[in-house]
């Protein structure tokens, strides 16, 4: 690739990434690192900031489902 063509892409590139949503991206980030193939027992926290215990995929799903968020997400907040 020439000079003037890697230019041209970057600056695609970066008016594409002013586009972005961040927080959909996160939201696409977290769903990549949780799913069954690559799950790993972690925290979740409720409406109030109290921590559960995810020792499965299908608890992580549960609680998801009930409102619980990760630690990252109670930080934005």
């Amino acid at each position: 690739m020439e000079n003037k063509e890697a230019k041209q892409m970057a600056a695609m590139l970066m008016s594409k990434l002013e586009d972005l949503d961040l927080d959909k991206v996160k939201g696409i980030q977290i769903g990549i690192m949780f799913n069954k193939e690559n799950f790993k027992p972690h925290k979740m926290y409720d409406e109030e900031g109290e921590e559960h215990d995810a020792d499965t995929y299908e608890d992580h799903m549960k609680m998801k489902k009930m409102g619980y968020k990760h630690k990252e997400e109670m930080e934005d907040e």
